[in-house]
């Protein structure tokens, strides 16, 4: 998610039907994690914990953790960039059974492995996919979860923004083992990635040409145009103000000042 301009395509479908946290779900493959990968980790914590409270627990190399209220939400990274390109993003982390069936399934799917299997000292197992477009996901098992419920200042949803819906969608089932629901509504069709019935993440067609595809996180947050103030205050850039015409002004699109993009989602009353 490395360019968040442009088109929002179905995004008042997609927030319609916001169910909670997908992070929140127990049952199967979930998203379970979501890491900050960033060239100044230094400068995004500060960042992050001024704009929603979150407490920064520090790590060795650059890595932090980040807390609210005292319960995980997430971490940030310092990372090289890779062959020279830009590669800063959030990455979302999928819990799976098994990490090195989801990395065979990931090449006998047209995907790319990014960072192979490996083992962490807990004990867990890790990988990073990519999909036939590019978009970047953490495979993972272990006991590493984002905690808490959906509330100002935590996850509220996610999206895979892609420009073959199709081709995404039979990556996701084969690797993840997620399946695909389609909504019909007035304005058109909204698809969801599901496990057993339960939603997990929203997919959103886009053209590719003002932005990249990738996975798109949601925070939630109390006042949207509060959080945008703030956030200019604190260096960020807005690359798309709240406005009517987006959900009822409900949603913003940010880049923090280490050039990371994120969307804020300000919460109806009965979710806070």
């Amino acid at each position: 998610m490395r360019s968040l301009t442009g088109r929002m395509a179905l995004l008042a479908l997609a927030l319609g039907l916001l169910p909670g946290a997908a992070v929140a779900q127990e049952a199967g493959p979930r998203l379970g994690w979501v890491e900050l990968l960033t060239n100044d980790s230094r400068a995004a914590a500060q960042f992050y914990a001024e704009l929603f409270g979150w407490a920064i627990e520090g790590h060795s190399d650059g890595k932090y953790r980040l807390r609210l209220d005292g319960e995980l939400v997430g971490g940030i990274t310092q990372i090289q960039n890779r062959d020279g390109e830009d590669h800063t993003t959030w990455l979302l982390g999928v819990t799976v059974p098994d990490v090195r069936d989801a990395v065979v399934a990931t090449r006998a799917s047209g995907g790319t492995v990014i960072r192979d299997q490996t083992r962490t000292s807990d004990g867990g197992e890790w990988a990073v996919v990519a999909d036939g477009q590019g978009a970047e996901v953490l495979v993972y098992s272990g006991d590493l979860r984002i905690e808490g419920e959906p509330a100002p200042g935590r996850w509220a949803w996610a999206e895979l923004w892609t420009t073959d819906p199709d081709s995404a969608a039979d990556f996701y089932g084969s690797v993840i083992g997620w399946d695909l629901e389609e909504v019909e509504h007035p304005d058109g069709t909204y698809r969801s990635f599901t496990y057993e019935g339960d939603l997990r993440a929203g997919l959103v067609p886009i053209t590719g040409e003002r932005v990249d595809p990738g996975w798109a996180p949601y925070i939630g947050v109390t006042d949207v145009k509060a959080t945008v103030q703030r956030a200019e205050e604190l260096g960020a850039e807005v690359l798309l103000a709240p406005g009517a015409d987006v959900y009822g002004g409900r949603v913003a699109i940010l880049r923090d000042p280490t050039g990371v993009g994120f969307l804020v989602i300000e919460l109806e009353e009965e979710m806070e």
